[in-house]
């Protein structure tokens, strides 16, 4: 059990598997808030689909060693930010924008198709690294923006915006890093930049789930309260 770590008790392995399993779990609870709130509450449905690909990335990230690598690395990568990319697209929706979706799709596929090229062709992992930053950062910051200009000032939505701002800080930090400490060979390498990482993740992606399911609650709730 991560018998090479600095810190022998942490295994990389387990903790992606363990902020899958709790994407899983709280894709169940949006999926249900999409049942039973009103209408009026959109972008739910992507927030559950956002949830539960996130569910399975941590899945296919944590088989790395265990599958080839095109799909534990290429196909965890595009997971984790075709995830970030629909909870983004379910906030535009949640505040009535109306999202083009084939464009930032695209652009998400055609980086991970460049990523695909450094992980079988020519494996390179501080080039995916980057690739990773760049696309999850910018996803960020989009969603960030998002709900600082259209959000209310109630808890929920700065609760939000403070997950987004926590989780930016993150990726830039770990850009930084790849370029001051040595680097590892992937996400489930033990040095101790990269377990901070892995570890701060998955509490990163429960908040900002359980930040989703307060920002529709309290759009329920202002509705209640205009009736």
């Amino acid at each position: 059990m991560g018998s090479n770590s600095p810190v022998p008790f942490i295994d990389p392995r387990t903790i992606v598997l363990l902020s899958g399993i709790m994407g899983g779990l709280m894709a169940v609870v949006l999926y249900f808030l999409r049942r039973n709130y009103p209408p009026t509450v959109k972008g739910l449905g992507e927030w559950a689909f956002a949830t539960s690909v996130l569910f399975f990335a941590g899945i296919v990230a944590a088989a790395r060693g265990k599958v080839p690598d095109v799909i534990s690395i290429a196909g965890g990568n595009f997971l984790i930010w075709l995830g970030v990319l629909y909870h983004y697209i379910g906030s535009q929706k949640f505040f009535d924008q109306q999202p083009k979706i084939a464009p930032k799709l695209l652009s998400v596929i055609g980086l991970a198709l460049v990523a695909l090229w450094f992980t079988v062709v020519e494996p390179n992992y501080r080039v995916r690294l980057m690739i990773s930053v760049f696309v999850i950062a910018s996803i960020f910051s989009m969603h960030a923006y998002l709900i600082y200009s259209r959000g209310s000032r109630s808890f929920a939505h700065r609760f939000a915006l403070g997950i987004l701002l926590v989780a930016l800080a993150s990726q830039i930090l770990r850009f930084l890093t790849a370029w001051i400490y040595p680097l590892g060979t992937g996400i489930l390498d033990t040095t101790p930049q990269n377990l901070i990482y892995i570890i701060s993740y998955p509490f990163v992606m429960l908040l900002f789930a359980i930040a989703l399911v307060l920002m529709a609650t309290d759009r329920v709730r202002t509705e209640f309260e205009h009736l």
